[in-house]
């Protein structure tokens, strides 16, 4: 899954997992912040799905088979992006655009993650640091009418997301408008995810240049 090579940009699949999402009851979320040129981008079901980054949420569901609230993995869906604070912290020494990194106020019904801090993440639009070639790229769902979004299937490998070589911004962390509900991580980026034991919670897949 990972590759020691710090220049390989990862894409991270996590968003893409059954176990990403927790069941929540949202009770306040801060304002919802996207570019229209982004809501356009997407398809009218996922329009109607967008909602501002949770603020304040209670966790009411977790599917994972065998870790029942133990633990939270350090980036996951709650009402919005959330990450654990060592994952906060690692990205604050990284170069994330206007992207926002915001308190949370989360509370499980179970013990085994009270009083641990966690945080919304909000990856805004930046130009992708390495863009994505989508006609050389393997494992993409074929697109669908009126989508102009592509999504990575689950079996996606080691180099079948495929990038341009030519380097076109300076962001470590980064979505391609071509692909839904997936994230980039810049070769030093992924690096230390993977340094830090976050590879897997992650799903880092080491992408190729063209």
């Amino acid at each position: 899954m990972a590759n020691s090579d710090e220049t390989v940009p990862h894409v991270i699949m996590a968003p893409r997992s059954p176990d990403f999402s927790f069941g929540v009851d949202v009770h306040d979320r801060y304002e919802l912040d996207i570019p229209k040129e982004r809501l356009e981008a997407m398809s009218p079901l996922k329009r109607r799905l967008i909602k501002g980054p949770a603020k304040r949420v209670t966790l009411t569901g977790d599917d994972r088979e065998g870790a029942k609230w133990r633990p939270l993995p350090p980036f996951f869906m709650a009402g919005g992006l959330t990450i654990s604070e060592p994952l906060a912290d690692l990205l604050r020494g990284f170069d994330l655009g206007p992207a926002l990194i915001r308190p949370v106020e989360l509370t499980a019904l179970k013990g085994a993650d009270r009083g641990l801090a966690y945080y919304s993440l909000v990856v805004k639009p930046v130009a992708p640091t390495y863009p994505v070639i989508i006609d050389r790229c393997r494992n993409l769902v074929p697109e669908q009418p009126g989508d102009s979004q592509r999504f990575v299937e689950f079996d996606v490998g080691a180099g079948d997301i495929v990038l341009s070589a030519e380097q076109q911004g300076t962001a470590d962390l980064w979505y391609d408008p071509g692909l839904f509900s997936v994230y980039f991580a810049s070769g030093a980026l992924s690096q230390a995810l993977i340094e830090a034991g976050m590879a897997e919670a992650l799903w880092l897949v080491p992408c190729s240049f063209d």
